[in-house]
């Protein structure tokens, strides 16, 4: 199932970890909620976020969140990869900014435990990847 994360505006605090601002209170909707809020005024922050408006409470639209996600990861990946290469950019630099919000110690060991879950060709088609940057 397919949610939607909304952060409240006005609860942002600076993230010590990122250096940027996060949400203290975040909402998870459906899709028919997602439906209603569009409903009401929405408009666009000058961060290029959607930002929905409901009874002087402000939501912005922070991204999709899949329930049940490790079960369609790997058909996700396959039809990414197979995808002309700005849909592969977009998913990698999707992936990465959401390391965005991780501290230096958080990060390293995330990405030690994907590291340690790759397999050979991941690995391989990695390396050749760092080539280019």
């Amino acid at each position: 199932m397919i949610m939607h994360l909304l952060g409240v505006l006005g609860s942002e605090y600076l993230n010590l970890d990122t250096g940027g601002k996060d949400f203290n209170q975040k909402v998870q909707v459906n899709d028919s909620i997602l439906g209603w809020l569009k409903n009401h005024d929405m408009y666009v922050n000058n961060k290029g976020q959607k930002v929905y408006k409901v009874n002087q409470v402000e939501y912005v639209y922070l991204g999709i969140r899949f329930e049940n996600i490790e079960k369609i990861s790997e058909d996700i990946g396959f039809d990414i990869g197979n995808s002309d290469d700005v849909t592969q950019a977009k998913l990698l630099n999707g992936f990465c900014k959401a390391f965005d919000n991780l501290s230096k110690y958080d990060r390293s060991l995330q990405l030690s435990y994907i590291g340690n879950k790759l397999d050979e060709n991941s690995k391989k088609l990695l390396k050749e990847l760092t080539e280019f940057l």
